[in-house]
């Protein structure tokens, strides 16, 4: 897996000029911004890690949680993605051409990781509800493979899919949503490091489960390769659009405090030591002053790059990571 099969370059590089763009404009409303505690533990935190583009980023002493504060209220984020240019144009450019790669690449295996999880903890296929669904793809692919009953797929956004006797598409917040039946198992991508109140996201999805039914998702992991290693000057660190990054530990104290159980936490992430190469070969960073890196990720090639990720996943190493725990 490559970052420019899912993500090219040029395409790239255009989205995080518009970015920049819409987060710079997105500061005319900081007045509004609002402080938090710490989003994982909660615990109060006053010290300022460091700053970037006019977004205060702050460390929690406990559990070692970064998270943006002052940060948007709900509502003045609702109005941040329904203006961003490079939201636009991600559906719009980005989505439409790296669509097979996606399925291919993270779709598909993800649906294979889904499927394993089921059968080995025995959880019932009679309703999967994936929340902030986001394209649908997921939802799409899990729908093809027709190994739950039905599916519900919960987004507020534009998706293409349609309502039929085995999906259900509800266009709202899952905040609006009510569900007659319960789910076997939730499932939720890359969403809680967006949100103003992971907490209040999770105790809602927490209401929705029935006892004993599961919850499956995946967010960056601050102690991952790629984001130790870039640190604030990964694209991923940058304000509004992430506001939370979490740790393998952090971000089970967060779903303790929730009432969660058998917390299982993994980082399949498969980019970290591609994009850490690309960041030297664009200027970001220089490996060169890391002789080890820069050897094994420019001078040696793809074929060690892969086994050193293979390396990060197995030993939760990895910037992203995917939790599963019950209620």
């Amino acid at each position: 897996m490559k970052e420019d099969d899912i993500r090219p370059f040029k395409l790239r590089k255009q989205e995080e000029k518009l970015f920049e763009e819409d987060a710079k404009e997105f500061l005319r409303y900081a007045k509004r911004f609002i402080d938090v505690d710490c989003p994982a533990c909660g615990k109060s935190n006053k010290k300022v890690s460091f700053r970037k583009k006019g977004y205060v980023f702050k460390r929690c002493d406990t559990c070692r949680t970064y998270y943006i504060s002052p940060r948007p209220t709900p509502e003045l984020l609702k109005i941040y993605y329904s203006s961003s240019k490079s939201a636009k144009f991600w559906q719009e450019k980005i989505f439409p051409l790296s669509r097979d790669a996606r399925m291919k690449t993270i779709y598909k295996p993800r649906a294979d990781l889904i499927l394993d999880i089921v059968l080995k903890n025995n959880i019932g296929r009679e309703l999967l509800v994936d929340v902030g669904a986001g394209s649908g793809f997921f939802g799409q692919e899990a729908v093809s493979r027709n190994f739950f009953k039905k599916v519900i797929l919960i987004e507020p956004g534009p998706i293409k899919i349609k309502s039929s006797s085995s999906v259900e598409v509800i266009n709202d917040f899952i905040e609006n949503t009510n569900l007659n039946l319960s789910p076997d198992i939730v499932t939720n991508f890359e969403l809680i490091e967006h949100l103003s109140s992971p907490l209040e996201f999770l105790k809602k999805v927490y209401v929705l489960m029935r006892r004993g039914s599961y919850f499956i998702f995946t967010t960056p992991n601050m102690e991952g390769f790629e984001l130790i290693t870039l640190f604030n000057r990964s694209i991923n660190i940058a304000g509004p659009n992430h506001l939370n990054y979490f740790n393998t530990s952090s971000i089970r104290l967060l779903l303790e405090r929730i009432g969660f159980k058998d917390i299982q936490v993994s980082t399949p992430g498969r980019l970290d030591a591609d994009i850490v190469a690309n960041k030297h070969k664009e200027g970001v960073i220089d490996l060169k002053k890391y002789p080890f890196l820069y050897y094994m990720l420019i001078q040696r090639g793809d074929e060690l790059k892969e086994q050193f990720q293979e390396f990060l996943r197995c030993n939760n190493l990895s910037s992203n990571m995917m939790v599963v725990c019950r209620k």
